[in-house]
């Protein structure tokens, strides 16, 4: 009977942080007063925007409903480190579905229970960590300009427009973004970069990194790229029929060359056509043409 016992005993502790687990989330009726659930700070400026009435007591009423949210600080401000370091009451925005919280000086952001949320421009901040697993609704995300060393997007598959330009990732898996058309990833440290299954791009901007590869043969949709500042020898372009605009300067080439391969009948033109890389001359050779 001791086994059984201690069977028992071992159920009730799971139902018991089951339990917790609900407890974490509590029931919220429109008078329940969530005050001390605020940032004093956040609360101050939902108050001077006029969100709220009175950032010394808000109920959820006054916030339940609000889907669209602009809590962005001035960029004069941001420049000199000041701003909203904490939007801590975020979490009882439920029907949120964007937010607009740029010019900060945010470190952290939990929006675990914004999950109608589509639409997240959080830019300009200080994040080292952006955590939108839950957020599976999103279809735009600007986190450009700050701290982020890893960005999981593999949840957030309605993602048509990705902007995480200037932070120093090393690695950006988009395989599971196939909705892309719009992806802005320059300025960072990627070594490589897989948009075989982003087949909807018009739009590519990977700008000042480190690739040495850049394999566009299943982005036949693409009207405009800028891969210069990379470690680039070539670029086959040849399957791009869509493409009118192209900046690919700055990039090694190989022996004086950057080969581009073009499409029969393409007039494409690179919108430099000759630069310097460590101190040798490099040209624009056009291939695939006639030439």
């Amino acid at each position: 009977m001791k086994p059984i016992r201690l069977l028992f005993a071992a159920a009730l502790v799971l139902l018991g942080l089951a339990a917790c687990d609900k407890e974490d989330a509590p029931v919220l009726t429109p008078e329940t007063d969530i005050t001390a659930g605020f940032d004093p700070d956040f609360a101050k400026r939902l108050q001077e925007r006029g969100i709220i009435a009175n950032a010394t007591h808000i109920t959820y009423a006054d916030v339940a409903d609000i889907t669209e949210l602009d809590i962005s600080g001035e960029e004069n401000d941001w420049e000199e480190g000041k701003g909203l370091t904490s939007l801590k009451g975020i979490e009882y925005f439920t029907s949120l579905t964007m937010l607009e919280c740029y010019w900060n000086q945010l470190t952290s952001l939990d929006l675990s229970r914004n999950t109608a949320l589509t639409e997240l421009w959080c830019e300009e901040n200080q994040l080292t960590a952006l955590d939108v697993s839950k957020n599976t609704s999103l279809t735009e995300l600007h986190c450009y300009s700050n701290q982020l060393t890893a960005l999981d997007v593999s949840r957030n598959t309605a993602l048509t427009c990705l902007n995480c330009c200037t932070n120093p990732l090393t690695v950006l898996d988009v395989s599971r973004n196939t909705a892309l058309t719009e992806l802005y990833c320059y300025s960072n440290q990627l070594t490589v970069l897989d948009v075989s299954r982003n087949t909807a791009l018009t739009e590519l901007s990977c700008v000042d990194n480190r690739l040495t590869v850049l394999d566009l043969s299943r982005n036949t949709t693409l009207v405009w790229l800028f891969c210069n500042n990379n470690q680039l020898a070539t670029l086959d372009l040849s399957r791009n029929t869509a493409l009118t605009l192209l900046h690919c300067e700055n990039n090694p080439g190989k022996e004086g060359f950057f080969e581009i391969t073009r499409w029969p009948g393409s007039e494409l033109k690179a919108g430099m056509e000759s630069w310097e890389y460590d101190g040798k001359p490099v040209a624009v050779k056009y291939l695939g043409n006639g030439e």
